[in-house]
């Protein structure tokens, strides 16, 4: 699923998601701190780690990834880190 909206002036912010495949939320995190080596931050929302990807690594787009053990998503976009996380923030973890 992918979901785009326009935020102030001409930034865009989306998200896409995928389904977890490996089951488990720390594999997916793991792997991405590993294949991200210049990340910006990790982070933790919700009880659920994310990695800040450094822009110039992310094609110059500011980019978060959050995973759990059902989802990973892919933030993107905004003017800045705090829209990302803002963005993740509003997400329903539903059990």
């Amino acid at each position: 699923m992918s979901v785009s909206c326009l935020v102030k002036g001409d930034k865009y912010l989306s998200i896409d998601t995928a389904i977890n495949k490996q089951g488990s939320a720390k594999l997916v995190y793991d792997s991405l701190v590993i294949s991200y080596s210049g990340f910006k931050s990790l982070i933790t929302i919700w009880n659920h780690q994310a990695i800040l990807i450094n822009p110039v690594e992310a094609g110059g787009v500011n980019q978060l990834i959050m995973v759990s053990n059902e989802f990973i998503y892919y933030i993107a976009g905004g003017q800045n880190s705090d829209d990302l996380i803002k963005m993740a923030e509003l997400i329903n973890f539903i059990k």
